[in-house]
């Protein structure tokens, strides 16, 4: 072949046509005349392969770049990939966020011959994914890609035009359908939607070249029942049943940056045929300083005017992602940053919050504007719905507001920060102080690191949702970037390389938070608390006896819960912040249920409905441990406690308190006779 056929073919439709169908030698030679296109393939790799292997990394790879006129050409990953569908084999990708897991999904496309009028069908976890996917599969690469969810049209003439027909040939048909995993099974009505018809229909099923599942792990952390909740989108667990509707000569294409032992064992069992390609690439981020950060509560919104430029500088101002898991927390966050601003900024978009309840617009506009270089918004305050796939090319920090509900939650928000180059990023989770609290003993024996403490019910607080790796994050005192490799059970030499002037906060080089923020932490609870801490630390509640308590009154807690006649919530019972407050009163202290009301700032009306039912809790719990306390010091002294003998237990601070029995009506009584000397009774 004398010349490059590269650029005899006359246009990119016949060029495309003929780089499928031309001999391996073609290829081979044409490899070869490409200037400096040797040297952008991974030649190691290459060498390793069977010839036949070799030249179908080559044709993809001149496709590749033939269609993104030189700017792409496939890594290493991307090709372990591509040469894994063109065999018809099953494969799970598993690398990091920014890793390029779409150009192999492309690159299989275009491979595809047009006459065949194969489709291949991704399923997407989310709306804003779908439509930057679509914008990147149609604009970047040319394939005619369409999205399919509650939103798309109904109505059978654009199904037939557009998607597959039966009865006409379409012309231009549909390449790519970008799937939310729902309109593959039934609605909750029953009913089936368009395309979950067309894949039961065997015609439609013969046309399906592949199936790729984008951001795999949701398949365990979304469709699966996980500790006594029910599964937050059912329809991911039911991908296996998809496969077994399928031809099972179907490929499928499984890829994430988040696949922790546990998760991968359910997906290979579920989701993979036996002999499957496993890709792996580390999920380390280099550029990423990882930190955590102890504010007094998530409610106060002081802790996150650090966000903000003081006074504010809207050039020096980063672009900044929070995550928070709850809507009202969200506005709420987002409207203290906003007054943060110079009043003429205010409400001007500079800061704006996002969550799936809010209008297709608004969420569309939103997104735009903090991706685009030149848009207003500079910090959005947003649920999980932008927390998976979706690309941000600008994001300086990510913050996640209190313990992720598991590691693969935080990496995934991790994974938005600086996602073009190799500028250093921050992200940061931001706990309340019982994270350090928690010891790993009260979790039970597991394979799942993220498994809370117990099994959780509707009203789980936020301590009982805390899963024992987001516990074990704030905890460790060594390196965080190894944490997260060792959590991802990540071996790669590159699992803990940083690029960036930090690795993350463990370390005892010099790193400073504030060093990364464009504002100032807010530090006077948390001075208080720590002035506070030597004087406070001898007269609260052990910490072994705050974790027993804490279980009764959780137990308590609940129980209450179900038995209130107008279903109040447990927050308006005795929310989280209260509950840490009543651990922390000593015994001596809790001498009524007018104390503890007063100790909890509640009115007369919480007091007549609960206190007392707490007051007897406590009383009685702490005469259990006192018994014990007054046993072991009569031990030591030589005179044993009789048998049927009142047991009086011993205080830390040498008073005695008396059995329930004699304790009678403190709150009646007026006086303190609870305690008396020891002794009094020697």
């Amino acid at each position: 072949m004398a010349e490059n056929n590269e650029y005899i073919v006359p246009n990119l439709a016949e060029r495309l046509q003929y780089l499928r169908k031309c001999p391996a030698a073609d290829i081979t030679e044409l490899s070869s005349a490409i200037p400096g296109f040797a040297a952008q393939l991974p030649q190691d790799y290459l060498m390793e392969l069977k010839s036949a292997e070799r030249i179908i990394c080559l044709r993809a790879a001149i496709v590749c770049r033939s269609v993104t006129q030189g700017i792409q050409v496939p890594r290493k990953m991307q090709l372990q990939a591509i040469l894994a569908a063109q065999l018809g084999h099953d494969s799970l990708v598993s690398a990091g966020t920014g890793s390029g897991k779409t150009l192999p999904i492309a690159v299989n496309i275009l491979m595809d011959d047009p006459a065949d009028k194969k489709i291949t069908i991704t399923v997407s976890p989310l709306k804003r994914l779908q439509a930057t996917q679509q914008a990147d599969f149609n604009e970047r690469y040319g394939i005619r890609t369409f999205v399919i969810n509650e939103d798309t049209p109904r109505d059978e003439g654009w199904w037939m035009s557009n998607i597959y027909s039966s009865t006409k040939t379409i012309k231009n048909p549909a390449q790519h359908l970008i799937v939310t995993v729902e309109q593959l099974f039934k609605t909750a009505e029953g009913h089936f939607s368009r395309i979950a018809d067309l894949v039961r229909t065997p015609a439609f099923q013969g046309l399906i070249s592949r199936i790729n599942i984008d951001e795999a792990h949701s398949f365990y952390t979304s469709g699966l029942s996980l500790y006594n909740c029910p599964a937050f989108r059912p329809a991911w667990g039911k991908l296996s049943d998809l496969k077994r509707i399928l031809r099972q000569t179907t490929p499928w294409h499984l890829f994430s940056a988040t696949f922790p032992p546990h998760i991968l064992a359910a997906v290979k069992e579920k989701l993979m045929r036996p002999t499957f390609d496993y890709i792996h690439q580390t999920s380390n981020r280099p550029n990423i300083i990882y930190a955590t950060h102890e504010i007094d509560k998530l409610e106060n919104l002081q802790n996150y005017s650090c966000f903000v430029t003081s006074p504010y500088n809207s050039v020096a101002q980063p672009h900044i992602l929070i995550f928070v898991d709850d809507r009202n927390l969200t506005a709420k966050i987002a409207d203290h940053l906003d007054s943060c601003l110079p009043p003429e900024l205010q409400g001007k978009g500079v800061i704006k919050n996002y969550h799936s309840s809010m209008s297709q617009l608004y969420l569309d506009r939103t997104h735009s504007d903090f991706v685009s270089p030149t848009g207003t918004c500079k910090i959005l305050v947003t649920t999980s719905g932008q927390s998976v796939g979706v690309d941000f090319p600008n994001v300086k920090i990510v913050c996640t507001v209190g313990l992720p509900a598991s590691i693969v939650d935080a990496l995934q928000r991790g994974g938005r920060a600086i996602r073009i180059g190799d500028e250093d990023a921050l992200f940061v989770v931001f706990h309340e102080p019982w994270a350090r609290e928690i010891t790993e003993d009260e979790f039970e024996e597991g394979m799942d690191p993220d498994r809370p403490r117990a099994d959780l019910g509707a009203n789980a607080r936020r301590q009982e949702r805390a899963p024992l790796s987001a516990i074990r994050l704030v905890q460790c005192r060594t390196c965080v970037r190894q944490y997260y490799a060792g959590y991802l059970n990540d071996q790669t030499e590159s699992a803990t390389l940083y690029t960036g002037p930090f690795c993350c906060d463990r370390h005892d080089d010099g790193f400073d938070l504030q060093d990364f923020l464009p504002g100032s932490l807010y530090q006077k609870d948390l001075a208080v608390a720590k002035t506070s801490a030597v004087v406070s630390r001898a007269i609260i509640r052990l910490k072994s006896e705050r974790v027993e308590l804490e279980k009764l009154l959780i137990k308590w807690l609940n129980a209450k819960v179900a038995a209130e006649e107008y279903s109040r919530p447990s927050y308006e019972i005795l929310s989280a912040d209260k509950m840490r407050d009543l651990l922390r009163i000593p015994s001596k202290d809790a001498v009524s249920p007018s104390a503890i009301a007063t100790s909890l700032g509640e009115n007369q009306e919480w007091q007549d409905a609960y206190a007392g039912e707490l007051f007897h809790l406590i009383f009685e719990f702490d005469m259990e441990i006192k018994t014990v306390k007054a046993a072991k010091e009569l031990s030591k002294r030589g005179r044993p406690a009789r048998a049927g003998q009142p047991q009086a237990s011993v205080t830390g601070d040498g008073f005695i308190n008396q059995t329930s029995e004699s304790y009678g009506n403190i709150e009646s009584s007026g006086t303190n006779n609870k305690r008396r000397r020891v002794s009094e009774y020697k």
